[in-house]
């Protein structure tokens, strides 16, 4: 066997599954490219799999030489193929402390087939083992699709927050209403700002009025979750409270960006005059415009598109003494041409429905299931919560699940 050969491997696996990842979330990719750059992913963890000792030894090797997601989730898909508990451990703790690196190992315990993972969730939820052990459990059981059954209770009465949040996370998830008066329970114990959104974010999906409310107040404060708040609450706030609330985030200067895509997942047709304006800025131009798109349908990246402004400038950039390294977020969006979008609105416009709509159609189910299947990944990002508000006792549909998954799903 060739070591370089198999280092290669660890390498690329975790390479392109980090630009999976983004791409899980990229605008312009839809669930067929998705399923295009699975397969690349997957081809590398398959000579993992046939290089045996080896392809764990690269994993390891790769760990100890940079701890980056992507090194974490071939590592962790490794273990688990090995139904190795004590290789899982390992990754955790280097993973454990670092948001984005248990995810990734969430992610890993996602992508295998439910049989594989199954070999390790017994001793994953067992209470002999590590808490965090237990929390990855309950994620990559959720993550299937299925219920943890007694671990899943047991942490919904934990003392410690993390493993509330992870249990609501879950409930939610799994669209389990009967676990609802649990989580409420669970609130009057020690909360952090996680097990506090978490437990909103569930009671608000299985139909709790009083936790959107709570989902607004948090995206309104801006914190780490306020995009994953505020895409939920208007879709659980009665049409005029969310109207309010997206009107109110627009106040805000530090949560223009989310207020605009917001307005995409809101759908109303009394925000489009707001969008209209905030094409004129251009460091919010694109962003508006994919929120204009997101009621509309309207195809922003043809004859209503245009080049980027002469004095725009995003970073990074190849000027060395510049600190901001940060990427441009709204790379992969068009750049609108907000006349000709005002003058297709004034066309087009009147005659669309006065609901809320999604990609210019009202958000019937019929419709929603047909941009799971057809959209891109934030539009089906949007249809699927929108789903999971409607029918509060189904699983909410993954759109960042393995894609050969979703399409077997949505056959």
């Amino acid at each position: 066997m060739i070591v370089e050969l198999v280092e290669e491997h660890a390498e690329e696996a975790a390479f392109l599954w980090r630009l999976r990842e983004a791409a899980a979330g990229d605008p312009h990719y839809n669930l067929a490219d998705l399923a295009q750059l699975d397969g690349r992913v997957e081809a590398h963890l398959d000579g993992l799999r046939l290089a045996g000792e080896a392809g764990w030894q690269a994993c390891v090797a790769a760990l100890e030489e940079d701890a980056d997601a992507g090194a974490v989730f071939a590592a962790t898909a490794t273990a688990v193929e090995r139904t190795d508990i004590d290789a899982i451990a390992a990754v955790l703790e280097v993973a454990a402390e670092v948001p984005g690196l248990a995810v990734a190992m969430g992610a890993a315990l996602e992508w295998l087939p439910f049989e594989t993972t199954a070999a390790v969730l017994p001793g994953l939820l067992s209470t002999a083992g590590p808490v965090a052990l237990q929390r990855l459990g309950i994620e990559a059981a959720a993550a299937h699709r299925r219920h943890p059954a007694q671990p899943l209770s047991y942490a919904l009465t934990s003392e410690d927050p993390d493993m509330r949040a992870t249990a609501a996370r879950a409930v939610g998830r799994l669209g389990l209403v009967e676990l609802g008066p649990d989580i409420s329970a669970g609130l009057d114990r020690p909360q952090n700002a996680t097990s506090q959104f978490w437990s909103s974010w569930a009671l608000a999906r299985l139909g709790d009025a009083r936790a959107a409310n709570d989902l607004a107040s948090i995206a309104l404060s801006g914190n780490g979750h306020a995009e994953e708040a505020s895409a939920m609450a208007v879709c659980r706030l009665e049409p005029d409270e969310a109207l309010r609330f997206t009107q109110r985030m627009a106040e805000l200067p530090d949560a223009r960006r989310n207020a605009i895509r917001t307005t995409g997942l809101l759908g109303a047709k009394q925000r489009i005059s707001w969008l209209l304006e905030r094409m004129h800025e251009p460091a919010l131009a694109r962003l508006a415009a994919e929120a204009f798109t997101m009621i509309t349908g309207a195809d922003v990246s043809e004859e209503l598109a245009a080049t980027q402004p002469a004095d725009f400038s995003s970073a990074p950039n190849d000027d060395p003494d510049d600190d901001d390294v940060a990427l441009d977020p709204d790379e992969n969006l068009p750049w609108p041409n907000a006349d000709a979008i005002a003058t297709w609105w004034s066309e087009h416009g009147p005659s669309l429905d006065k609901q809320r709509l999604l990609l210019g159609r009202p958000r019937s189910a019929q419709w929603l299931q047909q941009v799971l299947i057809e959209g891109r990944q934030r539009q089906r990002g949007a249809a699927a919560i929108e789903l999971a508000a409607q029918f509060a006792n189904r699983p909410l549909f993954n759109v960042r699940a393995p894609a050969f998954r979703q399409q077997q799903q949505l056959l």
